[in-house]
């Protein structure tokens, strides 16, 4: 059985490779409000909690907004 091992909370660019997308495109869905996460600035640095990330993707997704994918 292997566990695998996450920070508490993500930066930027490691949020987006948790979901699987780009830093660009997690950024975009941020602003848009798509993925719906708090992000908090630390000094210079933005953080993503790992717990939010997981609570947002467990969340069960209205039909008529599930993203498609093509």
């Amino acid at each position: 059985m292997s566990v695998d091992i996450y920070p508490v909370a993500f930066n930027l660019k490691q949020a987006a490779q948790y979901l699987g997308i780009g830093v660009e495109t997690f950024k975009q869905g941020v602003i848009s409000g798509q993925i719906k996460v708090p992000v908090k600035r630390v000094n210079e640095r933005y953080i993503v909690p790992k717990k939010a990330l997981d609570e947002w993707l467990s969340v069960d997704s209205d039909p008529k907004k599930v993203w498609r994918m093509f």
